[in-house]
């Protein structure tokens, strides 16, 4: 899209054509790598539902205690998400990413196999736990 600024007649139109390109380039997307880019909540920051055709989503070592606001992303096939520190509410990725074939957790603070329990109702290609802090595991 080129705006040309004879057209752009009051800066609401210019914010609503902005938005409007923004939210297109999202859905472009198929991959996101964001390692090592530090959250500063532990949680998952600016990623939205826009991003409807993301099948790979890298957030290695960011710092996360948290995936709690993860955006739905009904096509993500692969998630990373290994080297931060995750201890529990795993529930959301089976509820928000239905076709997740691949998930690496390793290196995470998870405390127990019992916290894997909400991830039952996946199907995986693989499951990549590795390496936690108390060295449960399962390949």
């Amino acid at each position: 899209f080129i705006f040309e600024k004879k057209l752009i007649t009051s800066g609401a139109l210019f914010v609503a054509l902005s938005i409007t390109y923004l939210l297109f380039l999202c859905a472009q997307v198929k991959e996101l790598v964001l390692d090592n880019c530090r959250s500063d909540e532990g949680k998952i920051e600016g990623l939205t539902a826009e991003f409807v055709n993301l099948e790979f989503l890298s957030l290695i070592n960011v710092v996360l205690i948290s995936v709690s606001n993860l955006p739905k992303l009904p096509k993500l096939r692969k998630l990373e998400l290994s080297d931060n520190r995750i201890f529990g509410g795993l529930d959301v990725l089976a509820e928000r990413l239905p076709n997740l074939t691949h998930l690496n957790l390793s290196g995470n603070k998870l405390k127990d196999i019992s916290t894997l329990e909400p991830l039952n109702g996946l199907t995986y290609r693989r499951k990549f736990l590795e390496n936690n802090n108390n060295n449960y595991g399962i390949c």
